[in-house]
């Protein structure tokens, strides 16, 4: 089997413009939404996918509270 690669096209033609301005009304904002998630479902993950994330800052302790006490 034969694996093309997908190509996005760096510009736009007017027919593509053409193509999408008479479609724009076509689906649910809703049925976009699924079919992208759908579609993106499909790709090949070559990079892994991380996020930045910042390290936890530890709060003080301190060992010399005293324990509160009732009577």
């Amino acid at each position: 089997m034969t694996h093309n690669p997908e190509t996005v096209p760096t510009s736009w033609t007017t027919a593509d413009e053409d193509f999408f301005r008479t479609t724009l009304n076509t689906f649910s904002s809703e049925f976009v939404a699924g079919a992208g998630v759908l579609l993106a479902s499909y790709d090949d993950e070559t990079l892994p996918v991380t996020t930045a994330v910042a390290p936890a800052a530890s709060a003080p302790i301190s060992v010399d509270a005293p324990a509160h006490v009732t009577t």
